[in-house]
């Protein structure tokens, strides 16, 4: 009963603005493996953060194609955005594409440009022009794209996640506020919270600490019969650091509408030890598919056994 009315719910609403696309005047040459590039939106107007001979230059996007990449394949994709408002995510790029591996989705970032702190991009439309872009020049997987945002961005996220309804899944680190989300809203659609054991400090005098704030969110979303995962990292502050990387991928494979990566996901943890790489090899690029990389094999030992992280679904008791 419950799983009707949130898809009942989850059908009510639809993100219908108008979707600026840019073509982009891109060399076929860098639409390969591992290739990582900007790309204009003039779209979308000057950035307020950028200027070149004191003329702001358009918002850009960056993309980061995966090792496996290949341009006519539906890939999924995640999406990252910036964590103070800049036209880089903070944490920066690379520490993303170091949690990804260089495997299996697409990396998308692109500047939300908020005229001051709090102001927003009104239902993710920058990131929507952002997919769209991208979609004009590769095949991507729309029944997997994922959002994903550090500090602000994760305010972003959990501010306007309820009126979208293109993405799968939304991942928020360190950031976001309890009253602004609603399990309903979301539709079934998983959930991850990232917090920072020791991210202690608070946003105001009458503000609780951060990871306070974060494990709010979790609880209202449990409360209401959300698909959420909390996840608290010991020894993180207010930044994305390598310990939480395990629970992400773990998440990420759990949750993942790809068939392939699901497959993948289910295959690494039922085989995660070194002894039986070949074997792994092999089912991977049977059963799986053999575009689907797999993480060598001490990654997979930590994907099943972080021990540096408290993360579990959180449930209702």
């Amino acid at each position: 009963m419950m799983r009707a009315l949130l898809f009942v719910l989850f059908c009510a609403f639809s993100w219908d603005g108008a979707v600026a696309v840019d073509v982009p005047d891109l060399s076929p040459d860098k639409l390969v493996p591992g290739a990582d590039f900007v790309i204009p939106l003039p779209s979308l107007g000057p950035s307020q953060h950028t200027f070149k001979d004191n003329k702001p230059e358009p918002v850009q996007m960056e993309v980061v194609l995966p090792d496996n990449y290949l341009r006519t394949r539906p890939t999924p994709v995640i999406c990252i955005y910036n964590g103070d408002g800049n036209t880089s995510p903070s944490p920066p790029l690379t520490t993303w594409i170091k949690l990804l591996e260089h495997r299996n989705r697409i990396i998308v970032t692109v500047g939300y440009e908020p005229v001051d702190w709090g102001a927003n991009d009104d239902n993710f439309a920058h990131m929507h022009a952002a997919l769209e872009t991208l979609a004009s020049i590769t095949a991507i997987d729309r029944n997997d794209l994922t959002l994903a945002g550090d500090k602000g961005g994760a305010y972003l996220i959990t501010d306007q996640a309820g009126n979208d309804r293109s993405f799968s899944r939304f991942l928020c680190v360190t950031g976001g506020r309890p009253d602004k989300i609603d399990a309903r809203a979301l539709g079934g659609r998983p959930i991850m919270i990232v917090a920072g054991a020791d991210d202690t400090d608070a946003d105001g005098t009458d503000e609780p600490p951060r990871n306070q704030k974060e494990m709010a969110i979790a609880d209202s979303l449990r409360d209401g019969g959300g698909d959420v995962t909390l996840a608290v990292i010991k020894g993180m502050k207010h930044e994305l650091a390598a310990a939480a990387f395990a629970p992400i991928r773990a998440w990420l494979g759990r949750t993942a509408t790809n068939p392939d990566l699901r497959r993948a996901w289910f295959i690494d943890q039922e085989l995660g030890s070194a002894a039986l790489d070949s074997r792994r090899a092999w089912l991977m690029k049977t059963l799986a598919g053999s575009w689907v990389e797999m993480p060598n094999s001490d990654d997979a030992r930590a994907n099943q056994t972080p021990s540096d992280s408290s993360t579990a679904p959180a449930k209702k008791p």
